[in-house]
């Protein structure tokens, strides 16, 4: 399975998401997949909030809080979860602000560990 077919599953498999992207902390995705009618450019996300998500982990080790597990970033037209795969990479997964968040997060730990096994072979 290569990372395009991961975020495919990914997004079909969670109720109204509308995109994926497995991106580099340093902005330069892997991959991307998007469904139709996509609210927002799933790359430039990843890019934009993957600074973030790079400032949140450097925070977490300096205040020996633990790994970063998850972002949620509930916006008024959309929601981005965000999960590390490795220290070098995470996914980022675009869903309409109405979907059903819990199911959306239980996939996507399943995407996280396939992308992880994909990376580290």
């Amino acid at each position: 399975m290569d990372f395009e077919d991961i975020l495919e599953e990914l997004v079909s498999g969670a109720p109204d998401a509308q995109a994926a992207t497995l991106m580099g902390m340093d902005g330069i995705p892997l991959a991307c997949f998007s469904a139709g009618g996509v609210d927002g450019d799933i790359e430039s996300i990843g890019v934009e909030y993957g600074k973030i998500l790079g400032e949140i982990v450097k925070a977490s080790e300096v205040l020996r809080l633990g790994g970063l597990v998850e972002v949620t970033l509930d916006l008024e037209d959309v929601v981005v979860l965000m999960r590390p795969v490795t220290p070098e990479y995470f996914l980022a997964l675009l869903l309409k602000d109405t979907a059903m968040t819990g199911k959306a997060r239980f996939v996507m730990r399943g995407s996280v560990i396939k992308a992880h096994r994909q990376i580290t072979e």
